[in-house]
């Protein structure tokens, strides 16, 4: 079953990381989500991304964004792609991926 509602990370409507229709694989061995992120004028849409380790991504993001340092990153071991949120102490987040 995808999920209904996207995880959105926005700052403007240039500027954002947006996974949607994410869906668990049958066997529970990871997930797969279209993935929207936006850079200014660059910008990738619709294409399948493949994670593992949702909730722990969730509990490091939710402990990084509380303590302002760490990070929090979604990557499957058989893909090159991963999207990485670094907190830093002065409030701020760096994506990368």
């Amino acid at each position: 079953m995808k999920t209904a509602t996207p995880i959105a990370f926005a700052v403007s409507q240039t500027e954002f990381v947006e996974l949607s229709a994410i869906e668990r694989f049958e066997d529970g061995s990871g997930y797969v989500s279209a993935i929207r992120v936006g850079s200014g004028e660059f910008a990738c849409s619709g294409r399948k991304f493949f994670f593992g380790g949702l909730p722990r991504f969730l509990k490091d993001l939710k402990k990084a964004y509380e303590k302002l340092r760490g990070h929090a990153e979604l990557r499957t071991q058989y893909e090159e792609e991963f999207v990485r949120f670094e907190f830093t102490s002065r409030g701020h987040v760096v994506v990368t991926g």
